[in-house]
């Protein structure tokens, strides 16, 4: 575990490195792993491009990446180098000679390691949830996922000669998830990708827990999802549909909605069995534990009258 202080001594470091140039990329070791996008975007370090060699895609949650020659040739006087190794090495600033087809090209270059990345992360982490603990006991904390982290930072801050420090964080919504499962109803998620904080894909995650068996669609347009979006929907079971956008979005884009909505209405009442579907938004979450009973339960309560409808309508809004 790094004291705090070599933390902070690094944070600063690579801050004013960052400073100095305007075109940064970023040379993993090996595999680049996600938390060392989230600790540049943390300190407003624009990152121009990752450079790998090896197999990859074509960019990882925005930020493009490139073989080394593919992109030598946008080097200039202002672009500088972030390496990346997997195991611990001295945290230095140096000149890296980096070959390019007529030779060699002598860059700027802050050399870190993946322990120490999450070293910094931690550490921020900690700065911006401190206020939400004492507040509403962690609620915050466990809805972004990170109490691991939060609990680290918080260890780290703490005099290991005084503290002994433990913790179990308890969340109500995890812990009163539903025990049974529903293939009877599905979720529509329409709209364009909300890709600030992920929050579309945290979205899906947190209903793919909640709901492990429910059909789960993210109905959105062509152009709109990217390659790591697309992974990401695979690995969580979540069926993307990339619509062609309508040349009348109508008034108040109400076109767009209505059509995105109705194709993935339409692929859950062909490819599934379910009965019932929730049609919400990519830009809204619903965090109520178990929010699918709870909506069957009122169409039990309130049937509807008449005949012209087989069950009710249910519509919620912001303040449901």
């Amino acid at each position: 575990m790094f004291d705090m202080n070599k933390i902070q001594r690094m944070t600063a470091e690579l801050q004013q490195f960052a400073l100095k140039y305007d075109d940064i990329y970023i040379i993993p070791e090996k595999a680049f792993a996600l938390d060392d996008l989230a600790l540049f975007k943390r300190l407003n370090i624009k990152i121009r491009a990752i450079i790998f060699d090896g197999n990859a895609d074509k960019e990882l949650f925005g930020v493009p990446i490139f073989k080394m020659t593919e992109v030598y040739k946008k080097f200039n006087e202002r672009t500088a180098l972030i390496m990346l190794f997997e195991k611990p090495v001295p945290l230095i600033q140096t000149t890296i000679d980096v070959k390019v087809p007529w030779g060699k090209c002598s860059l700027p270059a802050f050399v870190i390691s993946g322990d120490e990345v999450l070293a910094i992360y931690d550490r921020l982490l900690f700065l911006k949830y401190i206020d939400m603990y004492v507040e509403d006991g962690l609620e915050s904390v466990r809805s972004d996922g990170l109490p691991e982290r939060f609990a680290r930072g918080l260890t780290a801050c703490a005099d290991p000669r005084f503290v002994n420090f433990k913790y179990q964080l308890f969340d109500r919504r995890s812990y009163f998830k539903p025990t049974h499962t529903l293939d009877d109803t599905a979720i529509v998620i329409q709209g364009p990708i909300a890709y600030n904080n992920d929050y579309t894909v945290e979205t899906f995650k947190l209903y793919r827990s909640i709901y492990p068996n429910a059909p789960i669609v993210v109905s959105t347009w062509k152009g709109e999802a990217t390659s790591s979006f697309r992974r990401v929907c695979r690995e969580n079971l979540i069926v993307l549909l990339e619509n062609e956008m309508p040349e009348d979005r109508g008034f108040g884009n109400v076109n767009l909605q209505l059509e995105s909505s109705l194709q993935g209405v339409k692929f859950i009442r062909q490819n599934t069995s379910a009965k019932f579907v929730l049609k919400t938004r990519t830009d809204q979450r619903i965090n109520y534990f178990d929010f699918l009973v709870y909506f069957k339960n009122l169409l039990k309560t309130f049937p509807p009258k008449g005949d012209r409808l087989r069950e009710r309508i249910i519509l919620i809004d912001k303040e449901s």
